[in-house]
């Protein structure tokens, strides 16, 4: 069954000082040469979810979806023109039909850096962004069952939830998504590896937030693949 993959740079190998073998996802499905990358430095959870959403109505063939999260707080901006200024077309210069993967230039985030205004928008409320993912995994996980697919949803680099899991917004949804493929932040690779005191190799400029090069992927490729066990995902 083949793979697609949704992640910011956490699941980039450039940005991870390694190459696609020894990246996480390669120690977890196989064969590696199935798995498509999605990833982008800087995504965010939105524009994950829309193009995982948009590749689970047009892949006809059993597909295993899976969205490596990395921060919550960003928000999805699409940079080509508007209108008839629009540089993607249906059909492109030579006669062939474009696809989701030719909008992948277009998709950027928006990062706040005043979070006094964060907080006086409301946009970046840690109850309204924890809610909204749980309500995103089970609407995609929903979409995915029906249609013959798998959704894997997990985290890369948040260690815990900056919020009450008992508030009425999230704690029914918190309870849905435990009964699904997610696999909450206390799992996440900053929090595995950490763990193992496994240091990225950007940690004298990120510290422990940072990237995790050959090591840290394989150690938390294999820590994700023994909570998935050995053949449910293989």
């Amino acid at each position: 069954m083949r793979t697609i993959l949704y992640g910011d740079s956490f699941s980039f190998p450039e940005a991870c000082n390694t190459n696609n073998d020894d990246m996480w996802y390669s120690h977890v499905f196989t064969p590696a040469q199935e798995i498509l990358n999605r990833a982008k430095p800087l995504n965010n959870t939105e524009t994950m979810f829309l193009q995982a959403t948009h590749d689970c109505v047009t892949h006809k063939e059993p597909t295993q979806f899976v969205v490596a999260l990395g921060p919550l707080q960003r928000l999805p901006t699409y940079n080509d023109g508007w209108y008839d200024e629009e540089t993607l077309k249906p059909i492109d210069e030579r006669g062939h039909n474009t696809d989701l993967s030719h909008c992948q230039q277009y998709f950027d985030s928006f990062v706040w850096r005043d979070a006094q205004e964060a907080k006086h928008l409301g946009l970046f409320h840690p109850t309204l962004m924890w809610a909204r993912l749980y309500s995103k995994i089970i609407t995609l996980d929903a979409l995915c069952r029906s249609a013959g697919h798998r959704l894997l949803v997990l985290h890369m680099s948040v260690v815990k939830k900056d919020c009450n899991e008992h508030h009425p917004l999230i704690s029914p949804l918190s309870d849905r998504v435990a009964d699904l493929d997610y696999i909450d932040e206390t799992h996440s690779c900053t929090s595995v590896c950490m763990e193992a005191k496994i240091k990225p190799w950007d940690y004298d400029k990120y510290g422990w937030i940072g990237h995790h090069s050959a090591e840290g992927q394989k150690h938390f490729g294999l820590h994700i693949k023994n909570i998935l066990g050995i053949t449910q995902w293989n």
